[in-house]
């Protein structure tokens, strides 16, 4: 009888496309914890908060605060208004998410207030 290791088997998941969206979800998310919390790893935070943004839901809201609580907070939020003046998408969730406060960010940074907002 073989044993199966279980993080074999659970990495082997990550890119079955037959599984529910639910646990395909906590897949995706679980990939993205360990390297938040890395104070090297600014893209990272880069790219999990902007997951977020684009759900406009945070499943593990701690690891999404700690985006923006890092040494590298202003450029974490600089980064995600740059992606947004290129990713209609991503601009529109910016302005309708409510786990962000868009306001707050462009008063920090009006010189992309006049771009968000035409």
């Amino acid at each position: 009888m073989a044993v199966h290791n279980s993080r074999a088997v659970r990495l082997s998941c990550i890119d079955d496309r037959s599984l529910p969206a639910i646990q395909q979800r906590r897949v995706d998310d679980a990939m993205y914890l360990p390297k938040v919390f890395d104070p090297a790893a600014h893209g990272y935070r880069v790219r999990y908060a902007i997951a977020n943004i684009l759900r406009d839901r945070a499943p593990h809201e701690g690891a999404f605060t700690n985006c923006f609580e890092m040494e590298d907070r202003e450029e974490v939020i600089l980064d995600i208004l740059r992606r947004g003046l290129k990713n209609r998408k991503l601009r529109a969730a910016l302005q309708g998410s409510h786990l962000i406060n868009l306001t707050e960010w462009l008063i920090r940074h009006p010189e992309y207030s006049k771009a968000f907002f035409h």
